[in-house]
């Protein structure tokens, strides 16, 4: 999978900019920009849409998927979710109303959700902060300052989950994090003495996913794939996990496809909300990898929670300097 640095203008979108005088067929081209904003595991951007006048399809490109890590596909479903979400309330900004279909594609062919417009929305009255800040969301990878977030914070965080049937939980408790921090360095643990999962890692290092030079992007690939000890990764997410004062844990009651989108649409949902905030969020998915830690983690949350399908870590840090590289719009259209 080559994923190409594009320059800056790709997270540089002018609202101002949107063609009102264009096509139907211009104008979901343009809001599909914002679409390429999302989040998506290791940045793999495992999308592509298919646009007519009045319709975008959202459609899975296997040739992105993380084969070892997201065997299931579970994250390539929430990463079309994220992207999703963001195309929603980009259509809602421009004056659109929408409805989603969700379908049950599962190959390149098939879409997994279809989503119509229709001219008409209400526009100027109460805009939605959320729009403003995607192009200023990020994932923060690094170690958080530990202060901790206020409850009613918490609680409107927890007000993104609005979807059918998902529920929301907090790990706040210095107790209950560190159990999580124990289930997440024996999923390093394992994950990492697999040479397979190592090189998949260490491939998508060396395609520069996560904003590095070449020369730092090449020498990595090298480096995780055959020289890194799996104690200096497992050393650098416990820090990380154990400077986060807040784990939030998404539920389903089952992991269904779409379910899994609907998760992705929650996600995004708190990472835009965070970023109004100043607060930090990463997932932690490795955790959901191995069927002995998705149990250990299912324990630590209340009775008849569901199905844990997206843990994330939540703080106070200073965000990234600069944004993760985007595919090119023509490059995720059929």
């Amino acid at each position: 999978m080559d994923v190409i640095p594009q320059p800056p203008s790709s997270w540089d979108i002018n609202p101002a900019d949107f063609p009102r005088r264009g096509t139907g067929t211009d104008r979901l081209r343009f809001l599909i920009r914002y679409a390429l904003l999302a989040p998506s595991t290791r940045n793999t951007q495992p999308w592509r849409f298919r646009v007519t006048t009045d319709c975008v399809e959202l459609h899975l490109d296997l040739s992105r998927w993380q084969r070892i890590a997201d065997a299931d596909q579970r994250e390539m479903f929430i990463s079309l979710g994220c992207a999703l979400e963001n195309l929603l309330i980009a259509a809602t900004h421009f004056g659109y109303r929408t409805a989603a279909d969700y379908l049950s594609g599962v190959d390149d062919d098939t879409p997994v959700v279809r989503v119509r417009f229709e001219a008409g929305g209400v526009t100027g009255t109460a805009p939605d902060a959320r729009f403003e800040v995607i192009t200023r969301r990020r994932t923060n990878h690094g170690v958080y300052d530990g202060t901790a977030v206020p409850r009613e914070e918490l609680a409107r965080l927890s007000e993104s989950c609005i979807e059918p049937g998902l529920e929301l939980h907090w790990i706040t408790d210095d107790v209950g994090r560190a159990k999580l921090d124990a289930l997440v360095m024996r999923a390093d643990a394992v994950l990492l003495s697999d040479a397979d999962y190592r090189h998949e890692l260490g491939e998508i290092i060396g395609t520069g996913a996560f904003g590095t030079p070449w020369v730092i992007a090449t020498l990595g690939r090298f480096a995780v794939s055959h020289l890194m000890p799996a104690s200096r990764f497992s050393k650098a997410d416990h820090k990380a996990l154990m400077s986060s004062p807040a784990i939030g844990v998404i539920c389903a009651p089952a992991s269904t496809r779409q379910g899994q989108v609907r998760v992705g649409q929650v996600l995004e949902r708190l990472y835009l909300a965070a970023t109004l905030r100043g607060l930090a969020l990463q997932p932690v998915s490795q955790v959901l990898q191995l069927d002995e830690t998705r149990e250990g983690l299912s324990a630590l949350l209340p009775g008849r929670s569901g199905v844990p399908l997206q843990p994330f870590r939540l703080g106070h840090a200073a965000p990234p300097r600069t944004h993760t590289p985007r595919r090119s719009l023509d490059d995720v259209l059929r």
